[in-house]
């Protein structure tokens, strides 16, 4: 495994119980959570990733499945239990996040890419 400067993969659509709008209870999704959790986990070994303890920066770009109106930040708060297998499988605090940036891309594919950075490097967006 290599320490690189970004890395970039994906992972499928966060599962729609753990919108903060659904309001289910937390007994109820300890299950789910744990299934997106591993998701991320397995994103992040299956790639063999591995990043250093530096400041970084979380880009995640989400492919809706279809043209249901959703909102960027529950959108995020789904993502979360995958955000926490991710950094668990890099040995890493997730506190290393200093910014996050969150996209929309085309519908209809229905996933999500993610993009890690360390806040030091250049990159033209």
């Amino acid at each position: 495994m290599t320490t690189k400067p970004i890395v970039v993969f994906n992972l499928p659509w966060p599962d729609p119980r753990l919108s903060s709008n659904k309001r289910l209870d937390r007994r109820a999704l300890t299950e789910v959570r744990q299934t997106a959790k591993e998701l991320g986990f397995y994103a992040i070994k299956e790639n063999q990733i591995e990043m250093e303890a530096r400041p970084m920066k979380l880009v995640i770009v989400f492919f809706p499945p279809d043209a249901r109106k959703r909102d960027l930040d529950n959108l995020y708060t789904s993502f979360k239990p995958m955000q926490d297998g991710i950094f668990e499988a890099l040995q890493l605090d997730d506190s290393l996040i200093r910014e996050v940036l969150l996209q929309w891309g085309p519908q209809g594919v229905g996933g999500m890419i993610v993009g890690l950075k360390y806040m030091d490097q250049v990159v033209h967006e």
